[in-house]
């Protein structure tokens, strides 16, 4: 347990290779090359792709994103209009396509490159909107941008695919800086006025994306996102935090209520959240920590994939040596113990959400904290 823990660690600093399609008001969606049949003697593309390699599983990525109409499925319920932006006013990606047969569980980082921006001198992009859209079984969706000449960046070949079971710091190395992104069916979330993520020309991305096939037949996960620009003058850039409790032990047939506290470095805005579990999580209590509303409960997310986000209708201010607390409950409905770890069979509990330095001439400081396992 304690080597998962270690392996698991650098997730805190991501949250959260494929041929990956960049789109600056055109699509381009080229198939890598698969690697034989897979059968014996061919090698296959069993356990871990390394970055530069050319192994793809033919089994599980034999579509494309087009052979999954997204848009199409949200716009039978949503007025939605997914396509890509103009350039200059921003750019889309979208993901390979992933078959998963019944049961199938699977994790994959895929790399993309930053297009540039005809409309700004520099190159850069200034997003302040994200669009989300996942097809079913999503489990969870984390982006990360690779700072400019780290090793991260070096190890993040575009047009490649790597497994990335426990996150894309297994694939890419623990430099990575993530991006706040709402996830789900469809998710579009503006940003505050004036907060936003700046990206410069050539500047990597990872996408990090689990599915969970928990239905009798076939799927094909797919993930689309619309990075959406608005002028760079003034603008604060938005970080995540993450506070990560790997203090999880559940007994077969049982219940466990599992609570951690952490708190901020510096004075931050904070302006929403969002818990995340597996299966077996129930009810996310989340409450304010320390501070004049000490203990007062914010809000009660009920599930694990419905009602898992919060948002502050103005961003809350939290002085140094404030936070939040939170407890995830638990009912295990299999024969064996759940504990921590990577998969939709582990368990995990996570409390992110979105901040910004309060104090305008201060840099921001990483904020993740860590509760270990105590049994």
């Amino acid at each position: 347990m304690r080597d998962v823990s270690r392996r698991l660690r650098g997730a805190g600093r991501l949250l959260a290779a494929a041929a990956v399609v960049v789109s600056a008001g055109a699509c381009d969606d080229p198939m890598p090359k698969l690697a034989g049949d897979g059968g014996a003697g061919d090698g296959g593309c069993a356990g871990m792709s390394t970055p530069g390699s050319d192994c793809v599983d033919p089994i599980r990525f034999d579509f494309k994103p087009t052979d999954v109409d997204i848009v199409g499925d949200l716009k039978k319920t949503k007025n939605i209009d997914f396509t890509t932006p103009k350039p200059g006013e921003g750019f889309q990606i979208t993901t390979q396509g992933i078959k998963l047969g019944p049961s199938d569980d699977d994790e994959w980082c895929e790399a993309f490159e930053v297009p540039k921006n005809p409309d700004n001198s520099t190159g850069a992009y200034c997003i302040t909107r994200f669009e989300v859209a996942m097809t079913k079984g999503y489990h969870h969706l984390f982006v990360a941008k690779a700072p400019v000449g780290s090793t991260s960046e070096k190890l993040m070949e575009v047009g490649k695919r790597v497994r990335c079971v426990g996150g894309a710091h297994i694939a890419y190395g623990t430099d990575l800086l993530p991006i706040p992104l709402p996830q789900g069916v469809y998710a579009d979330v503006p940003y505050y006025k004036g907060i936003g993520e700046k990206f410069t020309p050539g500047q990597k991305i990872s996408v990090n994306y689990h599915y969970l096939n928990t239905t009798d037949k076939d799927i094909i996960g797919v993930t689309k996102l619309n990075f959406h620009a608005a002028p760079c003058d003034g603008l604060l850039e938005m970080q995540q935090f993450g506070f990560y409790n790997q203090d999880i032990a559940v007994p077969p047939h049982g219940k466990q209520a599992t609570t951690m506290s952490g708190t901020f470095t510096q004075d931050v805005y904070v302006l929403d959240l969002f818990r995340h579990t597996h299966r077996w999580g129930r009810e996310v209590p989340i409450s304010y920590y320390k501070g004049p509303k000490d203990g007062q409960i914010i809000f009660k997310s009920p599930d694990y994939e419905l009602g898992a986000g919060f948002h502050f209708p103005e961003p809350v201010l939290f002085h140094k040596g404030e936070g939040f607390t939170f407890t995830c409950n638990y009912e295990n409905t299999t024969d064996n113990y759940i504990r921590f770890g990577p998969t939709a069979n582990d368990e995990m509990c996570m409390l992110l959400g979105t901040w910004w330095v309060a104090n305008k001439t201060e840099l921001p400081t990483t904020q993740h904290r860590y509760k270990w396992p105590q049994q």
